[in-house]
């Protein structure tokens, strides 16, 4: 998957604004789901503080360990000098992705 694939289903005026004010979160959650298998971003909702990708994934039965996965330590990074920490939960068989601004 690559970044076009990866925001194809975000209609063009939301991903003008994400890239606009959300760039590097945007990219930290691409980089976060690059090895993730998932049906769809469902929705991805901003304000001024926050973004939040919600994820359908393929296997909804790997949810648990995929959430413990990403929440760990190592699912921070660093982009341009700044720190960025998901918060991360799941909602049914949805994925739910939020990356503070």
């Amino acid at each position: 998957m690559d970044t076009l694939q990866f925001a194809q289903n975000i209609p063009a005026e939301e991903l003008a604004q994400i890239f606009k004010d959300y760039f590097e979160q945007h990219m930290f959650a691409y980089d976060l789901l690059r090895g993730v298998k998932f049906v769809s971003l469902n929705s991805v909702s901003f304000d001024k503080a926050s973004i939040m990708y919600s994820v359908k994934l393929l296997n909804p039965e790997e949810k648990d360990r995929l959430v413990e996965c990403l929440n760990s330590k190592s699912a921070s990074m660093n982009i341009y000098g700044r720190d960025y920490t998901p918060k991360i939960f799941a909602n049914g068989d949805l994925l739910c992705i939020t990356i503070e601004k």
